[in-house]
């Protein structure tokens, strides 16, 4: 049997601590933690963040927001729709002032220290529009189509470049420049709780109810058809800077959100892959906040069981340090 210094010119290092610098490829022994570890090619994974201070579902987030610079706001906590703002920094997350009108199913996209929620539900739809700008929030410019809720239909990089879409039953879709709200071509179909990630001229957009599979790309005037994701759900996670990469994950595929779901999704500007799934199954989660492999996973509702408090960090695919073995 070929040796491994016979195929790859090099013997295995025997080491005290992980070296420096790294490369593709590289093999060796850690000798104080006794493990054997490669630098290579490692699939999407999830791990345990800080938990929140309060359990909702079908609340807004800053979708252009980091995995250690994140924001929710508003939702539905089961006895009522609440306002409740909390700034995540990596750590822990931290309550803020609230929203003027407590709702939830509201748009929502920005970052941690710019972001935009409008419409929602409280009662019936709303069309208030509020901005906060990491410390208060303000009243602006409302809705101009009739009032609705999305449940995070919404991106952006910042509060004043939004794009809107995804409403309940409808093609509507509106942009957000920062002080008025402009009508743009419609989505291909009309949707309701659907997803997406990007920039308000770089946009996907997929899922919606009921389980839908179908997506599409925006660039700032005009939508096109593109690849389908493998599972169809609505009221899902989705994280990604642009059109190009992101990943999508949760949700539920079912038209009475009876059957919540865990399965994941990476898109590499090309196709979807199947990745890791998150541990907890999580319907109506907030827009998920960082890029296709540094994402957040938020809030959420888990059916007959209290709003949940838990938060994953997701590393997507990429070239990593993977222990091959222990001894």
């Amino acid at each position: 049997m070929a040796k491994y210094d016979e195929i790859f010119g090099n013997k295995t290092q025997y080491l005290s601590s992980d070296p420096a610098n790294v490369v593709e490829g590289q093999v060796w022994y850690n000798s104080t933690s006794n493990t054997l570890k490669a630098r290579g090619y490692a699939s999407g994974s999830w791990a345990s963040g800080a938990s929140i201070n309060t359990g909702r579902g079908f609340m807004g987030g800053a979708s252009a927001g980091t995995q250690t610079s994140a924001l929710g706001y508003g939702g539905d906590t089961g006895p009522s729709r609440v306002g409740n703002t909390e700034e995540y920094s990596g750590t822990s997350w931290t309550n803020e002032p609230a929203l003027g009108t407590g709702r939830s199913a509201l748009g929502s996209a920005g970052t941690q220290t710019s972001a935009l929620g409008w419409c929602g539900y409280s009662g019936g739809g709303k069309t208030d529009v509020e901005e906060y700008n990491g410390s208060s929030w303000s009243t602006k410019t409302s809705y101009p189509g009739s009032a609705r809720y999305f449940d995070g239909g919404g991106v952006g990089a910042t509060a004043n470049a939004i794009l809107s879409f995804a409403s309940n039953g409808t093609n509507e879709v509106y942009e957000w420049n920062g002080s008025s709200w402009a009508s743009q071509t419609g989505t291909p179909q009309t949707m309701s709780y659907g997803g997406g990630f990007g920039t308000q001229t770089s946009a996907f957009v997929t899922g919606g109810n009921v389980a839908r599979t179908t997506s599409y790309t925006y660039n700032g005037s005009a939508w096109a058809s593109a690849p389908a994701i493998s599972n169809g759900r609505q009221r899902f996670g989705h994280a990604g800077t642009s059109d190009a990469a992101g990943v999508i994950w949760g949700g539920s595929n079912d038209p009475g959100s009876d059957v919540e779901i865990t399965s994941a999704e990476d898109w590499n500007g090309t196709s979807w892959t199947a990745t890791a799934p998150i541990s907890y199954k999580r319907d109506s989660v907030a827009n998920g906040a960082g890029s296709a492999s540094a994402a957040l996973n938020y809030f959420g509702l888990i059916r007959l069981e209290p709003a949940p408090t838990g938060t994953e960090n997701y590393t997507g695919p990429g070239v990593a340090t993977q222990t091959i073995s222990t001894s």
